[in-house]
Order: structure tokens, then C-alpha cells, then sequence
């Protein structure tokens, strides 16, 4: 979902494991420019962290800390939260100037909602087909192999779209 919100040209790859993920939770790459044109665009990394976390709670500094430093020259962040962030994290970002999307749980839920609406599901159903497309896109690859695709012209397991 969180790259319906980021934009049209922004393709999820694959998602790490459980536990042991390296401080990211998903990868996607943006595709900034003319998308017909192979030397009038470029990709971008994009590494995800995802928190289910409780109504009230809120994200602090330290957590998006950890997404930041993963991040590469050039690579953008997202935070997706079912909660809300920190005042002091939300000012750190804007101060520190981190190539990092917020998206909180009111965000989130009025992307669901736009899905449901658009797609004529039930949200059981959109979660499910989410579900599913997580259990099979589970992946211990590097985030720079999202590149892979935008350079050689095949998907992010080697399959040739041409």
C-alpha cells in the first residue's frame, strides 16, 4: 500500500523476514522520469519499515533512526505505521531533512478504504490478497537488486517481460 501512496510509478518488490530483517521491512523502486524512455529516467531504492503498533502509541526518533541508517545516497525511506509519530520524531525528520516518508494508521486506512472503494472488495479480501502476495514475495536479497529490473529489463527474480 505503500506504494499506491508514494505514486504511480513506484513498483513493491519484495518483503524481508520476520525477524532478522537488517532494520527494513520492504523494498520497491521509484522510477523517476520518462518511463518510456530507458536514458530519460531512473530508478530509486526505496526501503520500507513497517510497525503494527497499539491506537495510542507513537513511533519515536529512535525507530525511524534506524530506518535512516540504512538508507544509501540517493535512496528514500518509508515509514508505515498503524499508529501515530512522535512530535519530536516528526520534527527531527523536517529538520534533519530525511529522505523519509511518513505514513501513519489514518493515512493507511484512507488508502484501504480508496482500495476497497476502487477495487469493489471486501476488505477480508484485499487483505487476503495481500497476505498472499507477502508469504510469496518474501525475499534475503540486498535492496540494491531492485535495480536489477530497471537495468536489464526483467522482474526481480530474473523473468524476462519482453
Amino acid at each position: 500500500m505503500a506504494s499506491s501512496i508514494i505514486g504511480p510509478n513506484c513498483e513493491r518488490a519484495w518483503v524481508t523476514k520476520r525477524s532478522g530483517d537488517g532494520g527494513f521491512d520492504f523494498v520497491c523502486r521509484l522510477d523517476v522520469g520518462d518511463p518510456g524512455a530507458l536514458l530519460g529516467r531512473t530508478p530509486i531504492i526505496v526501503l520500507g519499515q513497517a510497525k503494527c503498533l497499539q491506537r495510542h502509541t507513537a513511533v519515536s526518533g529512535l525507530d525511524i533512526a534506524r530506518l535512516v541508517a540504512r538508507l544509501q545516497r540517493g535512496w528514500l525511506g518509508v515509514f508505515v505505521t498503524t499508529a501515530v509519530y512522535s512530535r519530536p520524531a516528526q520534527i527531527e525528520v523536517a529538520e534533519d531533512k530525511y529522505p523519509v516518508i511518513l505514513i501513519n494508521g489514518q493515512r493507511l486506512a484512507r488508502e484501504l478504504q480508496k482500495m476497497i472503494t476502487s477495487e469493489r472488495l471486501e476488505l477480508r479480501e484485499l487483505l487476503e490478497r495481500e497476505d498472499h502476495w507477502y508469504q510469496t514475495h518474501v525475499q534475503p536479497l540486498h535492496p540494491s537488486r531492485v535495480l536489477d529490473q530497471a537495468t536489464f529489463g526483467t522482474d526481480f527474480f530474473g523473468n524476462s517481460h519482453e
